[in-house]
């Protein structure tokens, strides 16, 4: 049953990690140049903020296998719906660290963050699983109900 709305809610969710990758979630001008801070770019930060960028990296890659996983758990639809909580928790200190890096590094060079498309990924995928989420709570009260009638 992987054919469930729930399911493509969970791929949009793994299209967003896939997408934070490639596209910069902040520029900064310093001089004549604009650096833009990529997620796997780990060179544009200072070695203080270098090691909140691996925490990053390893959020958005948790909440990639968390999502993958909960898709192919549509069995246990219990356990979707606690990986689906964890996995909004990954998400929410996802774009906690993103801010808090992004404020860092501004007050470290002191520039001005200007916030690119990347960042809008983490808040789709936010969204995508307060929907995948809903839905799975609606199968899991489908199933009762017709647990009740027999």
């Amino acid at each position: 049953m992987i054919q469930r709305v729930q399911s493509l809610y969970l791929a949009g969710v793994l299209l967003c990690c896939i997408l934070l990758y490639f596209f910069p979630i902040a520029a900064y001008n310093l001089g004549s140049e604009t650096i833009k801070l990529y997620i796997t770019n780990v060179n544009n930060v200072s070695n203080s903020s270098v090691f909140f960028m691996y925490v990053i990296i390893i959020l958005t890659i948790l909440i990639f296998i968390f999502s993958l996983i909960t898709i192919f758990k549509y069995k246990n639809r219990v356990l979707q719906m606690r990986l689906t909580a964890f996995t909004f928790l990954f998400n929410a200190l996802l774009i906690g660290f993103v801010f808090w890096l992004a404020d860092r590094i501004q007050k470290e060079y002191g520039v001005i963050t200007h916030y690119k498309v990347g960042l809008i990924f983490p808040l789709f995928a936010l969204i995508f699983l307060v929907f995948a989420n809903r839905a799975i709570k609606k199968d899991e009260e489908k199933v009762k109900a017709a647990d009740r009638l027999r």
